[in-house]
């Protein structure tokens, strides 16, 4: 499965500080979302910024976001420091 994820966390080594889930695009989009929480709708908004990677790719990178994977759509989680735990956001 992929997700997409912000190039700050694959290429700057950021943290990954929020994640959310939407319906997925298409049949091997896992719908996951993951950001470091620095970007901003400049960095956004530019296409090369988001990239489309396996999921498993992200679970190496942090490990903390495994447990949220199996969650339905329409979640997002976040953490205020790269070592506490995510929590829930509306």
């Amino acid at each position: 499965m992929k997700c997409f994820v912000s190039r700050h966390i694959t290429e700057q080594n950021y943290p990954i500080r929020f994640m959310y889930r939407e319906a997925p695009d298409n049949a091997i989009d896992s719908g996951w979302r993951f950001l470091s929480g620095f970007e901003d709708k400049v960095f956004i908004n530019d296409a090369d910024n988001i990239l489309l990677r396996d999921l498993g790719e992200i679970t190496r990178i942090d490990p903390a976001v495994i447990p949220f994977l199996g969650c339905c759509d329409d979640v997002a989680f976040e953490r205020l420091a790269e070592k506490e735990c995510f929590t829930a956001v509306n």
